[in-house]
């Protein structure tokens, strides 16, 4: 039955179903997430990948690596969330570029720098000097 439900939510047009997958993300159970996240990487909307940046620092390691193995599913998600006015959004957004080496979202990262907001600013000269580490190391 609950393979019923996500293939409908999957196939849904309505925004709403992107909600009910983050919901279900953020509160499902270990064996559970998986799944829910495959649901939400297989309708692709910047509405529920923008959900999983917010929540990507409190999912369980294993599904943080599931989330960057398919960073590039995200590259829309992550644009939008590193200008949001959702401080977690930006965060996690220039989190996700660093641990993601995804230099060619370096320029978000630019963008925040010049951010009068602190915490946007040391965000991403953060991500960027991991960023420029990795470059260094390759």
């Amino acid at each position: 039955m609950l393979h019923d439900l996500l293939r409908a939510l999957i196939a849904s047009p309505n925004l709403a179903a992107d909600d009910v997958l983050i919901d279900a993300l953020r509160i499902g159970q270990a064996h559970e997430q998986p799944i829910i996240l495959a649901a939400l990487l297989s309708r692709k909307s910047v509405r529920g990948l923008s959900g999983v940046v917010e929540l990507y620092e409190k999912l369980p390691e294993r599904l943080q690596v599931d989330v960057l193995e398919n960073i590039g599913e995200f590259h829309p998600a992550i644009r939008e969330c590193a200008r949001s006015e959702i401080p977690t959004r930006r965060i996690n957004a220039m989190k996700m570029i660093a641990h993601g080496r995804q230099g060619r979202l370096s320029y978000v990262l630019g963008e925040n720098l010049h951010s009068g907001d602190e915490q946007f600013s040391k965000a991403a000269a953060s991500a960027m000097s991991a960023l420029a580490r990795w470059v260094v190391r390759s």
